[in-house]
């Protein structure tokens, strides 16, 4: 995470244009590994990479939970949720444009306080708080269209470096 900061020369991330900003849906495949249907961000409005980001998605009712959770009376799952904030937070982390691979690592204190349901648009945030090495946390929020929070979380999470997943992963 030292090498974003390193990369900005003592300026806010949030101070450099071509950082920061609002981001298209094919640019959000660019920066997150995730891919459908387990990408929970349809667009970034907002991203100060080392410090924040603020992101959007749409329920449309066409997501696979929507048949079995629950039938009749559709609703996001929380680990969805908790799951569309870890993923804004990799983005805030900046990890993966340096190569490296977002993994989250722990949950603190969730709570959900209203039900995501077909036809929200959801705004995610998170704010990066302390790293150490390869580790760091956040802090993420769901909110609905009105502002009200849906739900909230501490994420811990590691910055693995690729090579490093790809020995994981043949072990």
């Amino acid at each position: 995470m030292t090498g974003i900061r390193d990369a900005l020369d003592g300026r806010s991330a949030c101070e450099l244009h071509d950082l920061c900003g609002t981001r298209e849906a094919r640019e959000v495949r660019d920066l997150l590994p995730h891919r459908p249907p387990f990408l929970l961000v349809d667009r970034i409005v907002e991203m100060c990479p080392g410090s924040r980001a603020v992101c959007e998605l749409v329920i449309t009712g066409d997501e696979f939970w929507c048949q079995c959770h629950f039938p009749g009376y559709p609703v996001m799952p929380g680990v969805l949720l908790i799951e569309a904030m870890a993923q804004t937070a990799a983005l805030a982390a900046g990890g993966v444009a340096e190569g490296k691979l977002p993994l989250l690592t722990g949950v603190r204190k969730a709570r959900f306080a209203a039900q995501a349901r077909p036809g929200a648009v959801l705004t995610i945030e998170a704010e990066l708080g302390r790293s150490r090495g390869q580790f760091g946390t956040a802090s993420g929020r769901v909110l609905a269209a009105d502002g009200s929070k849906l739900a909230e979380c501490e994420l811990t999470f590691a910055l693995l470096p690729q090579e490093q997943a790809q020995v994981n992963a043949r072990a």
